[in-house]
Order: structure tokens, then sequence, then C-alpha cells
């Protein structure tokens, strides 16, 4: 494939996903800490279940944040690009490196705090978790600063 035909699929895929919540494209993820809160709530999490999951939400929140950003200015850098610039071919190949390594760090930060969920909690709340999470991703929200404030304890 070549490095023209690359970046325009690229860019295409970026189109794309633009719509979409930054995940890694296994429906749960996450979103909001209030999400999280209902969710454990919606599988009947324990107070020592709850800790376990918002400790590891606590400890995810920053990376992923950061991650966000890097993919807002990433996909900024890539709708710049002109086909008519004359290093076209050379920046798209350089963005879509990029693009590849930020995506790998996204799945790698989601795996972690699905881990930490996934241990915290019994089988039938895991499959409800993940029942519950993909309902919610419907909603069309990827993170959210309203969401995002510390909760009360």
């Amino acid at each position: 494939m070549t490095k023209t035909a690359l970046a325009a699929l690229l860019l295409l895929s970026l189109t794309a996903c633009a719509s979409h919540p930054p995940l890694d494209g296994r429906g749960a993820g996450v979103r909001s800490e209030k999400e999280i809160i209902i969710t454990l709530s919606e599988v009947q999490a324990t107070p020592e279940q709850r800790a376990t999951v918002l400790a590891a939400f606590d400890k995810a929140l920053p990376e992923l944040r950061g991650l966000q950003t890097e993919r807002k200015t990433l996909q900024a850098q890539l709708q710049s690009l002109s086909p008519k610039q004359p290093d076209y071919a050379t920046r798209s190949d350089a963005l879509a490196k990029q693009w590849g390594a930020l995506h790998e760090r996204e799945v790698l930060a989601y795996a972690r705090f699905e881990s930490a969920v996934a241990g915290a909690l019994d089988d039938r709340q895991w499959g409800r978790w993940r029942e519950f999470s993909s309902e919610m991703r419907f909603v069309g929200r990827g993170f959210d600063d309203g969401g995002m404030e510390r909760r009360r304890r």
C-alpha cells in the first residue's frame, strides 16, 4: 500500500471515528465517574468492590485524559494536512505511526482498568458490568468534564 493510500485510509478512519468515544473498540471502557458509580450500583457491588473499582478509576483517569488530549491534537494535525503540500506523504506517514502508538497505549490503559474491575467483581457481576457498560456506550459520550469531578464520600 502506498503512503498516500495509507494516509487517505487513515484520514477516512479518523472521520469515521471522530463521533465515537476514544475506546479500544471492545465496548466497555472508562467514560465518567458518574457512569462507573451507576454501573457499580447496577451490578450490586459490595463496598469493598466499589472501593477497588473507584481506586482503579482514579488511577486510570489521568492517563486516559492525557491520551484523549493527545488524540485530539493528533486528529487536528491530521485534518490540517493537505494533499497539495509537497511533504504530504512524509507527514502523513509520521502521523500514522504516532496514531498507531497512541492507539496501542489507549488499548493497554483500558485493559489495565478492565482487568482491575474484572478482578474485583465476581463472574455474575462482571457479566452484568459488561452488559451495562455496553448499554451506556450507546449514550455516545466519551469523557465529559461534568462526570469527572470527585465523588462525594
